[in-house]
């Protein structure tokens, strides 16, 4: 019996280690506390992609509150590896930041919606890029 459990502690140890390892890889870089804005997504870095002052500028001046959904948030995805978290309505009204609710996203997107990868232009604008889906023969 003593070593059942033994085994069990063990195994936790591990998974703990492993687990505390594998994240400390995410460099998850949070927004400038000093505009409003920051407070409604995060930026997650992934290893080796550099400066993201261009993503948090760009984020300025985007408004993505029409992609928000209620309840959870979302992820956009860039073609460079970037990966904003937009907050949901929420969590932005829950910090005290007015946010039109009416422009949330249905909780669930519809079944098989292809997400769009987003770009950054040179010009600074965050632009997205749709997958066509090919006719059904």
């Amino acid at each position: 019996m003593k070593n059942k459990y033994f085994r069990i502690l063990f195994l936790s140890g591990i998974l703990s280690a492993t687990s505390a390892d594998t994240f400390a890889q995410v460099n998850v870089i949070e927004a400038n506390t000093d505009q409003i804005s920051n407070y409604t997504y995060r930026i997650i870095n992934l290893p080796n992609l550099g400066n993201l002052t261009s993503y948090e500028d760009a984020m300025k001046d985007a408004n993505f509150d029409s992609y928000r959904f209620l309840d959870k948030r979302r992820n956009l995805e860039f073609e460079s590896g970037v990966v904003i978290e937009l907050f949901s309505i929420n969590e932005v009204k829950a910090m005290g930041i007015e946010i039109d609710g009416t422009k949330a996203t249905a909780a669930e997107l519809p079944q098989g919606y292809i997400p769009p990868t987003y770009k950054l232009t040179s010009t600074g604008k965050i632009v997205a890029i749709h997958a066509l889906n090919p006719r059904k023969k």
